[in-house]
């Protein structure tokens, strides 16, 4: 399936490119090619991440994103996530008081945050690897 048909197709399900994204932006990525040949595989990975070219910070589309729990490497970790879940939602405004703390050797993580003016704690639990790397994280 064309790349312009799944682009299409997506956007008729409330997925669409992020205002100045083309089809150039995607094929920085991967190629045409790939994306064709397993149709919205490819496609909603790379819905999920920043355009791979200056300037940075862009992402393709603000109603995905992918995460892969080794990216939970130590403080502020929790912080980005929530960042992530509220770019996606569009309900960014309501959260405050953002900050985590997370402590590998004792398996231990804390996310302390104010949302509409009640302060709240959650503490996920940790899986780690034998590197160190967090393999699950349970909310």
């Amino acid at each position: 399936m064309r790349i312009e048909n799944q682009i299409e197709a997506l956007s008729e399900i409330g997925l669409l490119l992020n205002e100045g994204v083309t089809i150039n932006d995607l094929l920085n990525s991967f190629s045409r090619e790939a994306y064709e040949s397993e149709p919205f595989d490819l496609i909603l990975f790379v819905y999920g991440i920043e355009i791979e070219e200056a300037p940075w910070g862009r992402f393709i589309c603000n109603q995905a994103w992918n995460f892969d729990a080794e990216a939970i490497e130590g403080d502020g970790s929790y912080v980005e996530i929530v960042k992530q879940f509220h770019r996606i939602s569009g309900k960014g405004k309501r959260i405050e008081e953002l900050s985590d703390r997370v402590d590998f050797e004792e398996s231990h993580a804390e996310l302390n945050y104010t949302v509409d003016g009640v302060k709240r704690t959650f503490k996920p639990i940790l899986k780690l690897k034998s590197n160190n790397k967090c393999s699950t994280a349970r909310w």
